[in-house]
């Protein structure tokens, strides 16, 4: 699982959706607290053959600006998470 979000998010790589997608119901509108609906994002490959330090700086990339913006304490917190990396989440420079 990916994320912090009230929706689980799940990582999936590419071939493993083209597989899953048709046996999934997709919504394209939920409430922002709606735990019954979970999110996924789809990787051109499998999120869990990464190293955890790969892992940490592909999830912080995965985050759109509109979310960073939106919840500005997971930018502090991957602020926090990359500072060892020199990256830095700031979707407003």
């Amino acid at each position: 699982m990916l994320a912090d979000w009230t929706q689980k998010t799940y990582g999936v790589e590419l071939s493993t959706w083209k597989r899953i997608r048709t046996d999934l119901e997709v919504v394209t509108g939920f409430g922002f607290r709606d735990a019954s609906v979970a999110r996924i994002q789809v990787w051109p490959f499998d999120p869990m053959s990464l190293s955890f330090d790969a892992l940490k700086i592909a999830v912080a990339v995965s985050y759109t600006d509109v979310e960073l913006i939106r919840e500005e304490r997971v930018v502090g917190a991957l602020n926090d998470l990359l500072d060892i990396y020199n990256f830095e989440a700031d979707p407003q420079s």
